[in-house]
């Protein structure tokens, strides 16, 4: 008995847990280390674009330069791809260590949140597990190209830690490093633009500063300076490219109509958070179900009214930072615009990583509702079946990227309506 609680009090050290998490994840992601290129955005980054990657001299090159024909501005990125290829050239495996590594960033960075947000090391550790291992997240791991999600969770958590650092010490040198980190996330995906948001909704209604008037105004002029910084670098480098649309002339009733005729992805990829069927590579709206999303959306109604120790803050808190970041990816899914690719289709579709940085508020929506709740034997159990059956179901998932024909096969499959595009790409199934 004095082994076994002796192994007890060793797992949940933070040394071993963090050991747990980094173990996890390179066994569960380990076979994905020489997956070929699978999609078109994967050889336009590694393989078209490496007489200009090889040379390490162009790594800032796509901060000036459209280092693609895509309509995003990411340099941070493109340039790590760069950073690649000065080791692998254009084999992959460089690229998928990368990633791998990324994810594992991202992990800890989430536990060192969760941690100073108040949860205990415990819930902590199981809440970072429960991330590690997500199959949501298999593309943002698996695929080359999924780490724009990756790397603007590990810039924007960097900029929210060194934003709570200043907050508590009030040393210069951390709100410097916040808004440096910040626009670095910027420069990664435009998920970042919430963290201002965040911060000042921490500052108003969790930290509840005695000094939050004069604090947030020199706080809102450091971020708009960074935005404004992003904002024009961004439009300067974009306009080179000869189709590009300037979407800041997009009219407020697109935004919304957009956002509308997709919200029905924000259910569905909550029911994917605690029910993951269906996965898809290239998920549509048309082939995906609502009703698992319905049924958490009323267990979490009931939890609001049955949990009574919840802080409606931290509740608020979790679902902005779930929200948010989501609901802005689907103004980017245009529901009148057929794909270039199938242009019989007006299916709208979506990636299922994009969740990657949002679901660390369905983290914190979690911990809040089951603070109370000790880790005894019984519940230890239940949460081994469950991880083992998360793992199980994204290690079979990431097959899905070791090649173009399981690529191509996944959509057939899981997204009817992109059939067409997946016969004129994928290797006969017979």
């Amino acid at each position: 008995m004095k082994d076994i609680e002796k192994f007890r009090n060793i797992f949940w050290e933070k040394k071993f847990q963090i050991f747990i998490v980094i173990f996890v994840i390179f066994s569960l992601y380990a076979k994905a280390v020489n997956y070929p290129v699978v999609h078109d955005d994967d050889q336009a980054m590694v393989i078209n674009s490496y007489e200009t990657n090889r040379k390490f001299a162009n790594i800032l090159k796509p901060f000036f330069v459209p280092a693609t024909s895509s309509i995003y501005y990411r340099p941070l990125v493109e340039s790590s791809f760069v950073i690649d290829a000065q080791f692998g050239g254009t084999d992959t495996t460089a690229y998928h260590i990368t990633n791998i590594l990324f994810h594992i960033t991202s992990v800890l960075l989430i536990y060192y949140l969760l941690v100073r947000l108040g949860y205990s090391q415990k819930s902590s550790f199981v809440a970072c597990l429960f991330f590690s291992i997500h199959p949501l997240l298999t593309q943002g791991v698996a695929w080359i190209s999924g780490r724009y999600d990756s790397l603007v969770t590990i810039f924007s958590l960097t900029s929210f830690h060194l934003f709570l650092s200043y907050l508590h010490k009030k040393k210069l040198s951390y709100l410097i490093g916040h808004y440096i980190f910040f626009i670095f996330a910027l420069f990664s995906k435009e998920a970042a633009l919430f963290i201002p948001l965040f911060s000042l909704y921490y500052l108003r209604f969790i930290s509840k500063s005695i000094k939050i008037q004069k604090l947030s105004v020199n706080l809102i002029l450091g971020w708009l300076n960074m935005v404004l910084i992003w904002f024009f670098i961004r439009q300067s480098v974009l306009s080179k490219i000869p189709f590009w649309v300037d979407h800041s002339q997009i009219d407020l009733g697109f935004v919304v109509y957009t956002v509308v005729r997709n919200f029905s992805v924000v259910p569905i990829m909550l029911g994917k958070v605690f029910f993951p069927q269906n996965l898809s590579v290239v998920m549509t709206i048309k082939d995906s179900s609502i009703l698992p999303g319905v049924i958490v959306l009323f267990v979490f109604l009931g939890l609001l009214y049955l949990v009574k120790s919840k802080r409606w803050s931290y509740i608020v808190f979790g679902s902005m930072w779930f929200l948010f970041p989501l609901i802005l990816t689907l103004i980017a899914q245009n529901p009148d615009a057929p794909s270039a690719a199938n242009p019989n289709s007006q299916a709208s579709y979506f990636f299922e990583h994009r969740i990657y940085f949002s679901l660390v508020g369905v983290l914190i929506i979690i911990l809040e509702f089951t603070k109370k709740i000790t880790i005894n034997k019984i519940v230890s159990l239940l949460l081994i079946i469950y991880m083992t059956f998360l793992a199980g179901v994204t290690y079979h998932h990431i097959g899905n990227f070791s090649n173009k024909r399981m690529f191509w096969r996944n959509v057939a499959e899981s997204s009817p309506s992109f059939w067409e595009i997946a016969k004129s790409h994928v290797l006969p199934l017979q």
